[in-house]
């Protein structure tokens, strides 16, 4: 879900409870962070307030690439427990050492 997205449902249900109180403790946030979101399209910064929002992960303000997690580093196995199958794939799609 993106900003916009998120500040038309803020809004939407705004109108519906008409209290921005209610709207929050829906989410269990903070009713200034909801009420800047859907009125000047705050981005949150703090990764539980964004993941009780349905937010993804923050775009970097300068060059506006997405901030993610670091990819988890492979387990190595021997090639002794490798099944014949998993061998010949790793063999057809090796590539070079650089």
């Amino acid at each position: 879900m993106t900003i916009r997205q998120l500040a038309r449902l803020l809004k939407k249900l705004h109108r519906e409870t008409r209290s921005w109180s209610r709207v929050a403790s829906e989410f269990d946030v903070n009713r200034a962070v909801v009420e800047r979101i859907a009125n000047a399209g705050y981005d949150p910064a703090d990764p539980v307030t964004r993941s009780k929002l349905g937010l993804g992960p923050r775009t970097c303000p300068t060059c506006q690439q997405r901030i993610t997690v670091p990819k988890p580093v492979k387990s190595w196995r021997r090639l002794d427990d490798l099944q014949p199958a998993e061998i010949l794939y790793l063999l057809a799609h090796r590539t070079e050492m650089e």
